[in-house]
């Protein structure tokens, strides 16, 4: 799913409030705030354990979120135990040329919000948004289209899934 830069994951972390979501390419977080794309696939029984970036499904709980680092694998846990960041929703960029990281994250903030809201994750100051999305090499070598929404907490560890 998302991109790889140089065999890691480029994640571009754009914080913002759940009320206002905006953006991974290790850039920071956005806050939530509502818009509809495509609705997120639920995902079901996780055990934990290292999943590659690009097989990343919608309701995967993250247990750390990487800050701005370029990432190949990170730790899923079941969504009931603590854990930093829950993937929302997968996105597929326009095929064609590498369009560039900031068109990616253009993507990311036009698309995200809307299909976070479609899951259900209503509007909470606690909780930001980010992305992890294709890098230069990715798009290039693996044909790499995806953006995986994810919802972070501002504060104190998830429990549960975002949209409960």
């Amino acid at each position: 799913m998302a991109g790889i830069l140089v065999g890691a994951l480029l994640a571009v972390a754009a914080v913002a409030v759940l009320g206002q979501l905006n953006s991974p390419r290790a850039q920071g977080e956005q806050q939530i705030d509502g818009s509809g794309a495509d609705l997120p696939r639920d995902r079901t029984g996780d055990t934990g354990g290292q999943v590659n970036v690009f097989e990343l499904e919608p309701g995967a709980c993250l247990k750390e979120l990487a800050d701005g680092a370029a990432v190949l694998n990170v730790s899923v846990v079941p969504c009931d135990e603590q854990h930093a960041a829950e993937v929302v929703a997968s996105l597929r960029m326009p095929g064609g040329r590498w369009p560039g990281a900031a068109a990616v994250e253009e993507f990311a903030t036009a698309q995200c919000v809307p299909a976070i809201h479609s899951a259900g994750v209503a509007a909470n100051p606690d909780l930001r948004w980010t992305y992890f999305g294709p890098s230069e090499s990715s798009w290039e070598t693996r044909s790499d289209r995806t953006v995986s929404c994810l919802v972070v907490s501002r504060g104190a560890a998830l429990t549960s899934r975002a949209g409960e």
